[in-house]
């Protein structure tokens, strides 16, 4: 499907490269005011997406009231889209993989996102809304959504830490629960 072919594409070592999103900084880590890179921001829309024009159903080009064509975004949606790829670099190298190269970074799988690096921002979609993580905004749910039939209450304790949690490569246990 078109998600599909669109991830591998984004998170392609070889894409990162040609439209310059690899090491893009999120703006708030660097020490002025620097914008991320546009390139796979504003190419991801135009070449991968929405196109530049609305289109109705049928294909042909919606027209405003001056018979002039309609864009499908404006640059602020490119500066928007931008922020979402940052972060990105390359996996470790592989040692199943013969080369001349001795970089300790793969340039033949995909690309990772750096949690630190990467614009952690609310960002605006193309119809004003907001590019979601996939879970509801409190205020988008039900009154007393917790108080369902079939929701669950766990007592936690008087623990200001989870009863469990990673730290580093281990699990370890933060106390007991009431």
């Amino acid at each position: 499907n078109f998600f599909d072919v669109l991830k591998e594409a984004v998170y392609s070592s070889q894409m990162t490269d040609q439209l310059s999103y690899k090491n893009n900084p999120a703006s708030r880590f660097t020490s002025y005011q620097e914008v991320p890179d546009e390139n796979m921001g504003r190419e991801s829309m135009q070449l991968y997406s929405t196109g530049l024009h609305k289109l109705n159903i049928d294909g042909t080009p919606i027209l405003d009231n001056d018979g002039r064509l309609q864009n499908v975004y404006e640059n602020r949606h490119v500066e928007t889209n931008a922020r979402l790829f940052t972060g990105w670099w390359y996996n470790a190298r592989r040692g199943n993989v013969e080369d001349k190269d001795i970089s300790p970074i793969s340039k033949y799988d995909t690309m990772t996102i750096v949690p630190h690096w990467h614009d952690l921002s609310p960002k605006q979609d193309l119809n004003e809304g907001w590019v979601g993580d996939r879970f509801p905004l409190c205020a988008d749910l039900p009154p007393k959504h917790f108080l369902k039939k079939g929701a669950k209450y766990t007592l936690r304790g008087n623990q200001g830490e989870p009863l469990l949690q990673w730290t580093g490569e281990r699990q370890t246990d933060r106390g007991s629960s009431c």
